[in-house]
């Protein structure tokens, strides 16, 4: 099957952020703190499977948030739909 015998994608994407900080030190930055089977799938997978572009993938700095220890800090996802996604 190719995409366009295809009336509609779904896609499933665990979203990933900062983990909280620890009693002894920093979060961590940029992961998946309760599905902690999954992978960051390339961005290039991701644009070859299906019909979209990831305009920015990054980490949003200073998100964490302060304290005694800092939180890990979030991701930025700017993804540019290019077909109809359910």
């Amino acid at each position: 099957m190719t995409l366009d015998e295809i009336s509609h994608l779904f896609i499933m994407r665990p979203i990933a952020g900062g983990m909280g900080a620890r009693p002894d030190k920093d979060g961590i930055s940029g992961i998946h703190t309760h599905m902690t089977n999954t992978k960051n799938t390339p961005i290039e997978a991701l644009e070859f499977a299906f019909p979209l572009r990831l305009k920015q993938y990054a980490i949003r700095r200073g998100s964490g948030g302060p304290g005694k220890f800092n939180g890990g800090d979030g991701l930025i996802r700017d993804v540019e739909f290019l077909g109809l996604l359910a």
